[in-house]
Order: C-alpha cells, then sequence, then structure tokens
C-alpha cells in the first residue's frame, strides 16, 4: 500500500478539467500516438523477418531474438519507466522516452546485421518501457473524472488495434519495398512520428510529478529496515 499525491506543476496546458480543450485533444493525440508506436513495434516485425533473414543473414535464433528482445526489455523495464515519471515528472520522461524511441528506430532502420538489429531492439524495448508509463498518467492528471473514461477507452482501444495492425503493416511496408529499402520502412517510419510527438509534446504535454510515494508502514510484516 502506498500514500502518493499527484502534483501537477509548470508547464503548458494546466492539467485536468482547467485544461483547454483543444490542448487536451492535442494531449490526447500525442501519448495516444506514442502508444500506437509501442503496440505496433511489438508486433511489426512478424511479416518481415523472411526478409530481415534474407537481407542479414540471420539465423533462426537470430529472428526470434529481434522479435523477442523489444517485448522483453519492454515488459522489463515498465516499473522503472513508471517510478522515473513518478520522480522527475511525466511530460519531461515522456519527451526522453519517445525522443529516444525515434533515435533508436532509426538504429533499428540502418542495422547492417542482426547482432546490430538486436540490440537496437533492446534499445527500443527500453525506451519504450520509459515513455509508455508517462501515458496513463499524463491521462489520469489532464482528464477529470466525467471525461477520463472515454480518454482510457481510447486508450485500450489503439493499443489493440496497434498489436493486430502491427504484422499487416509489416508486411506492406516490406512489400512495397520503399525507395528500395526492403524491410527497413517498418521501423523509419517511426521517424517522422516521434519527432512530431516529441515537438507537440513540448507545447501540449502537462508536467506532473508524485516525489510522495513510500511503503505504508501499517500494511509492511517485514522488518522495517527491509521495508524503508
Amino acid at each position: 500500500m502506498s500514500h502518493a499525491t499527484d502534483r501537477t506543476t509548470t508547464s503548458p496546458p494546466r492539467a485536468g478539467s482547467s485544461a483547454p480543450g483543444r490542448a487536451r485533444s492535442v494531449t490526447l493525440a500525442v501519448v495516444l500516438t506514442a502508444e500506437l508506436m509501442n503496440a505496433l513495434d511489438g508486433s511489426v516485425v512478424y511479416t518481415a523477418l523472411p526478409s530481415i533473414a534474407a537481407d542479414t543473414g540471420a539465423t533462426a535464433a537470430a529472428l526470434q531474438w529481434i522479435d523477442a528482445a523489444y517485448v522483453l526489455t519492454f515488459a522489463l523495464g515498465l516499473i522503472t519507466g513508471g517510478r522515473l515519471g513518478d520522480r522527475y515528472g511525466r511530460r519531461r520522461i515522456f519527451l526522453a522516452g519517445t525522443a529516444f524511441f525515434t533515435l533508436s528506430s532509426l538504429l533499428c532502420g540502418i542495422a547492417s546485421g542482426p547482432d546490430l538489429l538486436i540490440a537496437a531492439r533492446v534499445l527500443q524495448g527500453a525506451a519504450a518501457a520509459v515513455m509508455v508509463p508517462q501515458v496513463l498518467a499524463t491521462l489520469h492528471i489532464t482528464y477529470d473524472e466525467g471525461s477520463r473514461a472515454k480518454a482510457f477507452g481510447l486508450y485500450g482501444t489503439v493499443m489493440s488495434l496497434g498489436s493486430v495492425i502491427g504484422p499487416v503493416l509489416g508486411g506492406v511496408l516490406n512489400q512495397a519495398d520503399l525507395f528500395g529499402l526492403g524491410w527497413r520502412p517498418i521501423f523509419l517510419i517511426n521517424l517522422p512520428i516521434g519527432i512530431a510527438a516529441v515537438i507537440l509534446g513540448r507545447h501540449f504535454l502537462p508536467e506532473s510529478h508524485n516525489r510522495t510515494t513510500r511503503l505504508d508502514r501499517s500494511a509492511c510484516s517485514c522488518p522495517r529496515s527491509a521495508c524503508c
């Protein structure tokens, strides 16, 4: 059990019901775009793996790691990513995570071999673990109780659609062979989207912190020194 108080601090716009409707709409679009990138990149490689193997000489084991590296790193880093947002500000950490995600997507797109691609996917998963926890926290402090359910419903819809659309998008981009790049646009497509999310996020996302989170000693059954 924890005691926590979310505090919205300096940033445009103010959070909650006082935030202008247009600013809240842009905030919603920015954070949902980040979640969409995460959902897509968890599954976009499925249909491109044969092309990746043919181009890079990746073995079956390497192909499995190209897929799994992202998901594993993302899952392992979520708690840490959420705590970073609480401590240093959700807006700041969201922007840093999105910028890092965009850069790591570029590294995936220009990787010359399976080892480099796996390493880039690890970095991409770590960036997503920093970026995604700030999405729900930002929605929570941006929307009041009357409109929060709708925002969270849209979040769930985007997350589900991204997982379903990912393999389809990967196949379309791979077959299109844009600019003769083969499978690489499945990652490079994140560049303009991520850059736009960072630019808009700097102007429209509210900042918030939760620096008071601590364990409730009354509910702690372990020795005091181990809990606190």
